[in-house]
């Protein structure tokens, strides 16, 4: 059974070392440590193409002027579904991050995440995951890339995300966290 990719993609109001955007760059580490907790997680890069570290490196096609410099934020995980990484982008320190998206990201004029199905061994590239977020912002979703949405299941049929299973990964987490705390 293939494993979803997944990554997101905001970018920061100024560079990522400006007190503007600390309040964000402060729960990074929360957010991956939950997602890590998280029933479906697979697999985090932790070459999380940082704002700063990864300016010059390969960028989407939409982030190549200088504009930008500093000022993408990028993760890449792997899930094995599309309810799991759907139930953790909407709940717990992710869900209260997006909530103040407003106070440090630019109001995006482009897609903020891509998904696309893996084969459990494959380990996608940085580049690979460029080239995706670029065929999802030249082509709409496609099975090579897509969104919530309009999503396509691992055969590349459509597919709808099953919020209620979803909410269950949330619920299940959440009574997973407290018995811990």
């Amino acid at each position: 059974m293939k494993h979803v990719a997944f990554m997101t993609l905001g970018v920061l109001q100024v560079p990522d070392n400006h007190p503007l955007v600390q309040g964000f760059v402060a729960r990074v580490d929360e957010n991956y440590a939950d997602a890590a907790a998280f029933p479906g997680f697979v697999a985090r890069f932790k070459d999380d193409f940082s704002a700063s570290a990864s300016w010059h490196l390969p960028r989407p096609a939409l982030f190549h002027d200088e504009e930008y410099a500093g000022r993408l934020a990028i993760s890449l995980t792997i899930w094995r579904d599309l309810e799991s990484v759907f139930a953790f982008s909407y709940s717990g320190p992710h869900s209260e991050a997006l909530g103040k998206r407003k106070d440090w990201f630019m109001k995006p004029r482009w897609p903020s995440y891509v998904a696309w199905w893996v084969e459990p061994s494959h380990a996608p590239t940085r580049l690979e995951a460029y080239a995706r977020y670029d065929h999802l912002c030249g082509h709409g979703a496609t099975p090579d890339a897509f969104d919530f949405r309009t999503a396509f299941d691992e055969l590349g049929k459509w597919y709808i995300v099953d919020i209620d299973r979803g909410r269950r990964i949330m619920d299940h987490h959440r009574s997973k966290a407290l018995s811990t705390s």
